[in-house]
Order: structure tokens, then C-alpha cells, then sequence
């Protein structure tokens, strides 16, 4: 398919220029992984955020991430396979943003659903079943930027932000994009400091280790996974399907909703800062035992939030901003 061969393009493409903070890590072999526990004392310690400025980023994200739900906007996707997707710049933070949505699954198909993992590498995997951008995607996404930034502009931020499915979309997207302008040749973007965030809201595990690995390595990427109380989507897939490990990358935020299980409530929460296992449990690499992966797993609304006050779907406040 068109999209296999730009995924594979990444990993070449971006070891070949040595943009990698440390290739060292992504080449270590992945050995003897075990199933998963329930935690326990060597869980790394979740971090309650207080920073202002930090929860207003993520409160602004979580609004920007529901334009898909609320308005008929795909000028950059690819609809016929369930990718919804476009760019807009953020008023208040001057950063380019780009929203995408992907298919919605109820708990009994999202618990049914057969997983099957596609190969990038000899060692990097990810989902087969969501993989929805190609070549005519990222030309899209790439043109518009051009047509948007400033002729003289000097920086360029862009948060690329999705809820569920949506979240593993925004990824991807991201790191096909940094792979498109690396040592790119058209001018548009070699003078330019470019930063990539992407923030995700109740996002499924994707990939295996040796893939989540590499995301976390790559420079000019910071990744906030927001997950909410006992939302049961970043618990899907099962770690161990169908003979493969799936695992979460970093940096997982997970906001504790001490009025959850309820979607209509308010929202008295606290946001934790939830690192990953590394040195002492290498095999859980981007996984926190200690925040939504210590809940029940079964809360269904509030995989919808609130996130922030933005409950994804509900579409009042777009009227009342």
C-alpha cells in the first residue's frame, strides 16, 4: 500500500541525517519481555503538575482537539480511510496547529478488534490497522504550512493534537513530517527553528518497544499523552496481542478525577506527571503502573474527559468562548 513505503522511510531517513539523540538506545535488542504486573514499588513516581502556564497549554489543546467533532473541516485528510484531519493557527499561541480524528469504536468492538502489528523495520513495529497517512496526506499538510507561515518568519511551532485514534494519527503524523523536512531541499524550511509537540487525549497503544523507543529519542519532539482517570482506551491493545508487545511511549499526564466515573461533573481533578519505566524495568519502557494503568480500565465515558473542561464531542463551549 502507498503508505507502507513512507513509513519505512523514517527510520533511514532520520538515522541517515543523525538526528537521534542517542542511536545508541534505539539499537539495543529487545529481549525476554515479560507480561506486564500490577506495579509496585520500582513503578517510577507520578509528578503532580502546578505549572500555570503548562495546564493553560494543555486546556487550550484539549479545546483546539474537539474541532473535529464539532465542525466539517478535512482539508488535509484522507476520509476514505477514517482519517479526518486539517491545520489552523492558534490565535493565542501563534502556533500552527494540526487536529486529526480517526475512527470511533465502542468498548465491544474497541475489546474485539484484532490487532495486528506491520513492519517498518527489522525491529520497529506499529498497528497495521492505523495506518491512514500517505504521500498525498503529508504533500497536503506540507503545502498549507507553506501557503500559512510568514514570508520572514524565523520559527516555527507546530502541535499536532488528536483524541483516541486520533492521538496515534498525531504521532504519526508528526514524525513523518520531521522526517519529510530533515535535511530538506527546498529552502521553505532549512532556515527555520522548528519545534514539534503533540499532545494526545485517552490514545491506544500502537507500537512495539523498539518503536516507542525511537520516538522518545528523536529531537525536536516533546509528546504530552494525556489519559483521564479510568479511561479504558490507553489499556487497548492488551500488551501482549496476538503474540506481540505492544507498549505506550512517553510522556503520559494523567488527570485524576476525583468525580469520575461521570462525564457531566465539573471536573475537580489533578494533572500527574507520569514518567516511564527505563533503567530498572526496560521492558515497560513509556509505561506508569501508578497512574491511569493502576485504574480498573473500564471507564468508558470518561475516555470522552472531561479533559480541562473539554468533554470531546460536546461543542457548547465553541459558542461560548
Amino acid at each position: 500500500m502507498e503508505s507502507s513505503k513512507l513509513y519505512s522511510k523514517i527510520l533511514s531517513k532520520i538515522k541517515e541525517k543523525k538526528v537521534v539523540k542517542n542511536e545508541t538506545n534505539y539499537q539495543l535488542e529487545v529481549r525476554n519481555l515479560g507480561g506486564f504486573g500490577k506495579g509496585g514499588k520500582n513503578s517510577p513516581k507520578k509528578i503532580l503538575v502546578e505549572d500555570v502556564k503548562e495546564l493553560k497549554f494543555l486546556k487550550r489543546m484539549a479545546h483546539l482537539a474537539n474541532i473535529p467533532y464539532c465542525f466539517d473541516t478535512n482539508e488535509i485528510g484522507n476520509g476514505s480511510a477514517g482519517l479526518i484531519a486539517d491545520v489552523v493557527k492558534d490565535h493565542e499561541t501563534q502556533n500552527f496547529i494540526i487536529f486529526l480524528r480517526g475512527p470511533e469504536y465502542s468498548k465491544e468492538e474497541w475489546d474485539t478488534r484484532r490487532y495486528k502489528m506491520y513492519s517498518l523495520d527489522e525491529r520497529a513495529k506499529i498497528e497495521g490497522g492505523w495506518v491512514p497517512i500517505t504521500e498525498s496526506v503529508m504533500n497536503r499538510l506540507y503545502n498549507k504550512i507553506i501557503t500559512m507561515k510568514e514570508p520572514n518568519q524565523k520559527s516555527l511551532n507546530l502541535v499536532f493534537i488528536g483524541h483516541g485514534v486520533g492521538g496515534v494519527y498525531a504521532v504519526q503524523m508528526a514524525m513523518l513530517f520531521l522526517s519529510k523536512i530533515i535535511g530538506h531541499e527546498n529552502l521553505q524550511f532549512r532556515e527555520l527553528e522548528i519545534q514539534l509537540i503533540v499532545v494526545t487525549f485517552g490514545q491506544p497503544r500502537f507500537a512495539n518497544i523498539a518503536y516507542t523507543k525511537f520516538i522518545n529519542i528523536v529531537p525536536k519532539l516533546k509528546i504530552y499523552r494525556v489519559t483521564h482517570a479510568n479511561d479504558h482506551v490507553p489499556h487497548k491493545p492488551k500488551v501482549s496481542t496476538s503474540g506481540e508487545k505492544y507498549i505506550h511511549h512517553e510522556t503520559e499526564y494523567w488527570i485524576l478525577d476525583k468525580n469520575c466515573d461521570c462525564i457531566d461533573n465539573g471536573s475537580e481533578f489533578e494533572l500527574y506527571k507520569c514518567p516511564g519505566y527505563k533503567k530498572n524495568n526496560p521492558e515497560k519502557f513509556g509505561e506508569n503502573l501508578g497512574c491511569n494503568l493502576s485504574t480498573n480500565g473500564l471507564g468508558v465515558d470518561a475516555h470522552y474527559g472531561p479533559y480541562f473542561g473539554t468533554i470531546f464531542g460536546k461543542c457548547e463551549s465553541f459558542y461560548t468562548d
